[in-house]
């Protein structure tokens, strides 16, 4: 929540609010503090009391927002053996041109907490997924966003990229669940870049191959995709749907 050195003055605003006759109703203004400090939205109350004058207060309190208009850009790069923290509610803004996320030569971790967009300018951008003994860890709900031009994304060798009902397309390394818009490539393991369809995994197919995987997950592609990465391949289950088979066999479908 918002505290006293979010409002001008750095005390909490207080005052009294005046009604005319037959007046039912006031705007109450509040003057905050602008920051450059990137930070989520806060919260705060503003509530009416010790009314005057033989009238009542029909509502009391009211709440208001705070909205964060900040952002943190980032050149994220190190040598390598070395641990980097971007904090929560911050976003890795690329600027026009070529723009890479590098963790160095191997074993450095890039550790993202809470709500973050990493969005692309204009250009070639490339986000690197643990390739090379690295790791980018992202925890929370984490979209990445290609902006204009070609945009890649390297993928650890067994990642998933699979295509939501929606049309969005999500990725699935073992550690964490990315969304991805606006990018046009993925690379997997050592593979050259490819166009993001052509690396796809089915998770509906997956479902419906198995009876238990019907049962237990029916329309739920990331929870199958995940289990297909963390069970289903160590099982050695495998994709025998086939949709236009299926089709094909059944007329009145």
């Amino acid at each position: 929540p918002a505290d006293a050195a979010d409002f001008q003055g750095g005390v909490l605003p207080s005052g009294t609010v005046s009604f005319g006759i037959n007046e039912t109703s006031k705007t109450v203004t509040v003057n905050v503090v602008g920051d450059g400090t990137t930070e989520p939205d806060e919260g705060f109350m503003v509530t009416l009391s010790n009314p005057s004058g033989g009238v009542s207060i029909g509502t009391a309190s009211v709440t208001g927002t705070i909205l964060n208009d900040d952002s943190s850009v980032f050149t994220v790069s190190s040598t390598g053996g070395s641990t980097l923290t971007v904090g929560s509610y911050q976003t890795l803004i690329g600027n026009i041109g070529v723009d890479a996320i590098s963790l160095g030569s191997s074993g450095t971790t890039l550790f993202m907490t809470g709500v973050e967009t990493l969005t692309g300018g204009a250009g070639q951008d490339v986000v690197t997924l643990g390739s090379a003994g690295n790791t980018l860890r992202l925890s929370g709900v984490e979209t990445l966003i290609g902006g204009s031009g070609t945009d890649v994304v390297a993928l650890g060798a067994n990642a998933l990229v699979w295509k939501t009902g929606t049309g969005q397309y999500e990725t699935y390394d073992g550690n964490s669940l990315q969304t991805l818009i606006g990018v046009e490539q993925t690379r997997i393991g050592s593979n050259a870049a490819t166009p993001i369809d052509s690396q796809l995994f089915d998770p509906y197919a997956y479902i419906a191959s198995y009876g238990d995987l019907m049962t237990l997950f029916k329309l739920n592609g990331e929870a199958a995709a995940q289990h297909y990465y963390n069970y289903g391949s160590h099982e050695g289950r495998t994709l025998s749907f086939d949709a236009i088979k299926y089709v094909a066999s059944n007329p009145d479908l």
